[in-house]
């Protein structure tokens, strides 16, 4: 098991904090209120997965171009993409 210092365990969270993944928990939360604003639930369905798709690729590319990927990997054991796929699937939100 390789070390984890301090300066890693930071670098880890930077990348768990990223603005691509607060995007994707926002679109997870406006998914579960859906048909309370402006769109009825059938279009803010639709819009939803056209947009996750779109923030799946994108978070992927910008988690395999991120700095702090190795660090997270040693902390997590996983790339950030897969740790996140798992934490939605854990929420229970269907994908």
């Amino acid at each position: 098991m390789p070390l984890v210092t301090e300066k890693v365990k930071e670098n880890a969270e930077k990348c768990k904090n990223c603005v691509m993944q607060r995007f994707r928990e926002y679109l997870i939360f406006k998914r579960n209120t859906a048909g309370r604003g402006v769109f009825d639930k059938d279009t803010a369905q639709s819009l939803y997965k056209g947009t996750k798709a779109l923030v799946d690729i994108f978070s992927k590319l910008s988690c395999n171009l991120c700095p702090y990927r190795e660090d997270f990997e040693r902390v997590y054991g996983m790339t950030p993409a897969e740790y996140l796929d798992k934490e939605v699937a854990n929420l229970g939100v269907v994908k």
